[in-house]
């Protein structure tokens, strides 16, 4: 943009913006932009109200910074009743697209600001010629392009390393992020993902446990708590029912990542943590509505899936208790869990045996009708069923 106009502008003051989009971008140091932008308003003679150094995206979000600061300079400009001048280093430091474009159009038809950019040689301010404003529209669009043009190498990047098996995400609870510092790039290593020596054994476990079909996504989130498996991110707390939800539905456990914003799927190079028919055991205890699908151990129990509680309205679930006597003998017992109406954290085990009493005493209650007079009530059921078909026939026949 060298060589366009520097006649023609009103500021006397100035709001100096340096601005970088991640702290680790050294390429456009803010100290060596501040310097810039220093020695142009010493030159220019522009009084400094504000310098102000922000990190963010201008490509991204609302650019929330950013507006602040024009919007202050603006009201700044009426209460003055003269413009202000935003100065950057370059026009990408203040824009790398059109987003922003109308209300920095709008503030500068109507006198209040003005877009200083030193090392561009360039001035935009409400008198500016046609050639300059198509100078500053090329400007931003190549920088649109040099945005654009990124985007594209970060996403053929992210589809080699899916393509090679590589994660490109955050790890998954049992999994840990590293970088591998033989293979250091601008001082950081390549990124891996490897086992959590701590974490995998027990996320096998809760799928291990669920495939059993005896515990509810309540009871794996107490499981949890006790065996000590803990979020991998923020500040590591304990799991929720949301966690282990999606937990149970992941299938990079068993060795297939999934990309959540295409929808397709990619085979990974890394160590499973359960195999591929434990993880569908466990999908078709969370998809079934009645039926159990698993076994606890080796010993079916035949009432799962069948009684809900009466307090709670959930499926009851049944455990196998082990005892073991004085005499070194071992039994096995078989509970039933229900819930406390009141307080649905407080659990009730009822021997399995006790509830076939109360089956089997239900079930004596029943009387089976005498053969003649069943014989009269299913002639009479099939009477009324052909009547019922006669009438159908003839209806069908009125609306031809």
């Amino acid at each position: 943009m060298a060589g366009s106009s520097f006649g023609g502008h009103e500021a006397t003051k100035a709001v100096a913006i340096a601005r970088v989009s991640s702290n680790d971008q050294e390429e456009y140091s803010p100290d060596a932009q501040n310097t810039r932008i220093r020695d142009y308003c010493d030159r220019n003679r522009l009084k400094l109200l504000r310098s102000a150094t922000i990190t963010e995206s201008s490509t991204r979000g609302d650019r929330g910074k950013f507006m602040t600061i024009i919007k202050e300079a603006s009201k700044t400009a009426q209460k003055l009743s003269e413009p202000i001048a935003i100065v950057t280093d370059k026009v990408d430091r203040l824009q790398r697209g059109f987003k922003q474009q109308p209300i920095l159009e709008k503030f500068r038809e109507e006198g209040l600001l003005e877009y200083h950019f030193s090392s561009d040689n360039c001035i935009i301010h409400k008198n500016s010629p046609a050639k300059d404003l198509f100078m500053w529209n090329i400007a931003v669009a190549l920088a649109q392009n040099y945005t654009d043009s990124l985007s594209d190498n970060v996403n053929r990047a992210k589809e080699q390393k899916l393509s090679r098996g590589e994660w490109i995400g955050q790890a998954p609870i049992g999994y840990l992020n590293w970088r591998d510092d033989r293979f250091k790039r601008h001082g950081r290593g390549k990124a891996e993902i490897c086992l959590d020596p701590v974490r995998s054994p027990l996320v096998r476990t809760l799928f291990e446990k669920y495939a059993t079909g005896c515990y509810s996504l309540s009871q794996l989130v107490k499981l949890s708590k006790g065996i000590g498996l803990t979020n991998n991110r923020g500040k590591q707390g304990a799991l929720t029912k949301s966690h282990i939800h999606q937990m149970l539905q992941n299938s990079f456990y068993y060795g297939v990542m999934r990309v959540k914003t295409t929808g397709e799927h990619y085979a990974h190079i890394y160590e499973p943590i359960v195999t591929k028919r434990l993880f569908d055991e466990c999908e078709a205890v969370r998809t079934s509505k009645t039926k159990p699908h698993a076994r606890y151990g080796r010993r079916k129990f035949l009432l799962r899936g069948l009684l809900t509680c009466a307090n709670t309205g959930k499926l009851c679930t049944a455990q196998e208790q082990k005892r073991t006597y004085k005499n070194g003998n071992t039994a096995s017992f078989t509970y039933l869990v229900s819930y406390d109406k009141d307080d649905h954290t407080k659990v009730y085990y009822t021997r399995e045996e006790a509830v076939f009493e109360q089956i089997e005493a239900a079930l004596s209650s029943l009387t089976i009708w005498d053969p003649e007079e069943l014989k009269d009530v299913l002639s009479y059921i099939s009477k009324a069923y052909r009547v019922k078909k006669q009438e159908a026939q003839a209806l069908s026949l009125i609306h031809i």
